[in-house]
């Protein structure tokens, strides 16, 4: 298995695409000062999965490592490095024969990590390289300065190295975070343990609370038998009641309607009284003006007598007027007595 190529498209000082091809005839890439060759290492240990920014020799974000622009480039907004590997030896148990490692990161700060072309977890990588002398911190990338700190590690780092070329680290890894796990399993069963005790210590309230409980509903059947028969009978009284009253008013329905009927009959009698009175009341009318032309007639008469005996005539003819004057003030009379029988049938029937 070999790196069999490297792809950086606007990492740190590769504003355009970069493509390194190893086909096992480069040994070595050389320049100047400042061309870019410590920059490629950090490539590689980037795409490893390196989260230590100061490693990668930047200042603050792991955006730091995006191309920041120059005087004739504008900054881009991603960085990517893609490791390219030849399996045909199978040295990583995965059923391919080229294995592409991809890793890019957004101003945002945002890392996404692909494994032959599909995303994956930093985790995976971590996995897929443990044991295999490829990791971020192995011994086959050693940066600039990094073999005296090698040789002057202390005796526990350096065993690091040495696990990790014995191919032993990533068992060292899983014993680890196995005892993590079995660490975490027992602090939960202290909470566990917890929980048992706390919940013993509720259980004598809980069974007074469930005696208490059965004592309740058995009395709320009762309670509801009893309150089905008393509303059975309270429905069976109101029934009664109700037919009571339906009947009375039934038959105060009819009184109402005799009562109508009787105030039918009299409205329709205080209507022809009403037609009658108007009817005398202008026969009084007519009488009152007979009356005064009789009156009249009389007066003149007694002119006229005047004047007969002042003339010395007969008396025949006025004992004919008071015959006549008799008469008329008989009628009178009657008319009257009519009148005042006429307004007392009025009264009557005003008052009924």
């Amino acid at each position: 298995m070999y790196l069999k190529g490297i792809i950086a498209n606007g990492f740190k000082s590769f504003a355009d695409k970069l493509t390194i091809s190893l086909d096992g005839k480069n040994t070595c890439i050389v320049g100047p000062n400042g061309s870019g060759k410590s920059n490629v290492v950090d490539a590689v240990r980037w795409v490893l999965g390196e989260q230590s920014v100061k490693s990668l020799r930047g200042e603050g974000s792991m955006s730091d490592v995006i191309f920041s622009g120059s005087k004739s480039r504008k900054a881009l907004n991603v960085a990517s490095v893609e490791l390219i590997f030849d399996n045909t030896d199978h040295f990583l148990n995965v059923p391919y024969t080229e294995i592409s490692l991809k890793r890019k990161v957004y101003r945002s700060g945002e890392n996404e990590y692909y494994l032959n072309g599909e995303r994956c977890r930093l985790k995976d990588i971590n996995n897929l390289l443990m044991d295999t002398g490829m990791g971020k911190e192995s011994f086959n990338i050693i940066s600039q300065g990094e073999v005296d700190k090698i040789l002057s590690h202390s005796a526990s780092d350096r065993r690091v190295i040495f696990e990790e070329a014995s191919g032993i680290l990533k068992y060292r890894k899983r014993k680890e975070e196995a005892l993590r796990k079995l660490e975490k399993t027992h602090n939960n069963m202290d909470r566990v343990n917890d929980i048992i005790h706390e919940l013993d210590l509720q259980l004598a309230p809980l069974k007074e609370q469930r005696e208490d409980a059965l004592f309740y509903l058995e009395n709320k059947k009762g309670l509801d038998h009893y309150e089905v028969a008393l509303l059975a009978y309270d429905i069976s009284h109101i029934h009664m009641q109700l037919e009571e009253e339906q009947k009375d008013k039934e038959k105060k329905d009819q009184e109402l309607l005799l009562l109508s009927s009787d105030t039918s009959k009299n409205d329709a009698k205080m209507i022809e009284n009403h037609y009658r009175l108007e009817q005398l009341e202008k026969e009084k009318q007519d009488l009152n003006e007979r009356l005064l032309k009789v009156t009249e007639e009389v007066e003149r008469i007694h002119g006229e007598k005047k004047l007969l005996k002042e003339q010395s005539k007969t008396t025949k003819e006025e004992n004919e007027l008071k015959e006549e004057s008799r008469i008329l003030l008989e009628q009178k009379s009657k008319i009257e007595g009519n009148l005042a029988t006429i307004k007392e049938d009025l009264k009557l029937i005003i008052e009924d």
